[in-house]
């Protein structure tokens, strides 16, 4: 997470811009490497968040807005009743960091075993949709594998051997 973070920060500098982003490479990172339901991994990203800026004078007080936005993903995401456009437009747009985490994970959580659902949900909204649709699809990417990747996704990409190698030695950092 604070790799994450601290990679974020380069470009992002207010608590709101890196600390999704840490949270965000936790959840990949538990997506890819554990079998977790997404929603045990978002807890415990959660926690770890907690753990580690409550020690940042300048985060801290950025936490709960973090916290709650990310929770009410997670309770839309479980909400049948709800459809898309209530929850995406409840979260945000996107504009910022912890918007774009919230409609990402949304998105990813409702369409767990869907990657082509997700990603529809992802961009179809009037806020800055392609980070929402990069964001899912890094979530849900990692817990379903190339192989779960629809082909129409990867059959043009160049340098896959490369690409997997590259996601292998990042997970191992």
């Amino acid at each position: 997470m604070l790799l994450g973070a601290e990679a974020a920060a380069l470009t992002h500098g207010h608590p709101l811009g890196y600390m999704p982003a840490g949270v965000l490479s936790y959840l990949v990172y538990g997506a890819a490497k554990t079998d977790l339901p997404l929603e045990t991994v978002t807890s415990h990203a959660l926690d770890a968040a907690d753990r580690m800026f409550e020690k940042i004078p300048a985060a801290k007080p950025s936490l709960p807005a973090l916290r709650n936005l990310t929770e009410r993903a997670l309770r839309f995401a479980a909400d049948d009743t709800c459809t898309d456009h209530e929850a995406i437009a409840a979260l945000g747009e996107g504009w910022v960091g912890e918007e774009a985490l919230a409609v990402a994970l949304y998105c990813a959580l409702r369409y767990q075993d869907d990657f082509d659902g997700c990603l529809i949900a992802a961009v179809n909204h009037d806020g800055d949709s392609d980070s929402t649709g990069a964001i899912a699809g890094n979530i849900l990417g990692a817990r379903l594998g190339l192989s779960g990747i629809p082909a129409a996704f990867t059959a043009s990409l160049e340098g896959v051997p490369l690409l997997c190698e590259t996601a292998d030695a990042l997970l191992a950092v």
